[in-house]
């Protein structure tokens, strides 16, 4: 029986190297290992589609140059599907996850044990992936594993972002700061993890951080010392930062941090009298644009020697008649609305 079964092998394996030559020969290429990995895509799949069921995985391990057509195929079984993912490339991988067939769970967890951490990378990003095995490879410990994580496509839980918050990875950091969900039913927790990141030794975690909607009050204050620039002026641009905070990021050396600073609706009426003095045109424009500006402010805006910042006075709709002249004594006044 054992003979009649190793004969039946031996006959399918024979049918199999027909198949290859046949093909090689009709592409004008030598019948060898090297010829076959010279074959087009479309008839390497046409090898693999008269490759019987029960040599699939005997050609997987004999003939590299097929895995990618074995993996598209989605004729493999479960042990096939698990070693095409240890020992494919990237495309082959990415053809047994994402097959329209599906994968199981089963080879999913399986390969989430790899030792190869592109092959765990790459069941990390697979949606098929369910909770539990989400929840363990964002404890994996290699980085590559926890970014793809991070950076799946579906809705991760809130618990799982604020724990990869504090991972070792800045990458990762940064990026699950950025799905931090606004909802309000997570909002002490997310704050809680927000501020922790205040100091993070990495600026772009920072930046996340000083942006994000649910960075509290007490942390923007913290953060407007801030020795980056970009950070700093992410707290000018908060929705949250109070005025004792704006108020000092005025004192800024960094110009677009004080533009920020005079353009917040916080920012108080009181100081824009002295944001019309700034050295930077820039921030004396913002402060002509305000608001809530005074009109006295605004006279001495409309007299100011650059144009820019005259230009932005009189493009204003609610100007006193004493301004006008003001804009008018400077020659300015095609621009008035």
């Amino acid at each position: 029986m054992a003979k009649g079964a190793d004969g039946r092998v031996s006959a399918l394996q024979q049918q199999v190297d027909r198949a290859i030559a046949a093909q090689l020969r009709s592409a004008g290429l030598p019948v060898t290992p090297e010829g076959l990995e010279l074959l087009p895509e479309w008839r390497r799949n046409a090898i693999v589609a008269c490759v019987p069921t029960s040599l699939l995985a005997v050609v997987a391990r004999r003939k590299p140059a097929l895995r990618l057509a074995l993996a598209w195929s989605g004729r493999c079984d479960e042990e096939t599907q698990v070693f095409l993912l240890h020992w494919g490339d990237s495309e082959t991988r990415w053809h047994i996850l994402w097959h329209r067939d599906g994968v199981s769970r089963a080879v999913l967890a399986r390969a989430a044990r790899a030792e190869d951490p592109e092959v765990r990378a790459a069941v990390a990003h697979c949606l098929r992936a369910g909770a539990a095995l989400v929840a363990e490879l964002a404890k994996d410990p290699d980085p590559v594993v926890r970014r793809e994580i991070v950076g799946r496509e579906d809705t991760l839980p809130p618990a799982l972002l604020i724990e990869l918050t504090a991972d070792s990875d800045a990458d990762v950091r940064r990026r699950a700061i950025e799905r931090l969900p606004t909802a309000d039913s997570d909002a002490p927790a997310i704050e809680g993890a927000l501020a922790a990141r205040t100091d993070d030794p990495d600026v772009e975690v920072r930046h996340a951080a000083a942006q994000h909607p649910r960075m509290p009050a007490g942390a923007l204050a913290r953060m407007a010392a801030d020795p980056c620039a970009r950070v700093r002026f992410a707290v000018g641009r908060h929705a949250a930062a109070d005025e004792l905070t704006l108020e000092r990021l005025m004192t800024d050396v960094d110009a677009d941090v004080r533009v920020a600073a005079v353009q917040h609706e916080r920012f108080p009426p009181a100081r824009l009298a002295a944001a019309a003095s700034d050295p930077s045109l820039h921030v004396r424009a913002a402060c002509a644009a305000h608001p809530r500006v005074a009109t006295q402010v605004l006279a001495r805006l409309a007299a100011d020697p650059e144009p820019d910042v005259r230009d932005a006075v009189a493009i204003r709709d609610d100007l006193h008649a004493s301004v006008v002249a003001v804009l008018r004594a400077s020659g300015d006044a095609p621009r008035l609305r």
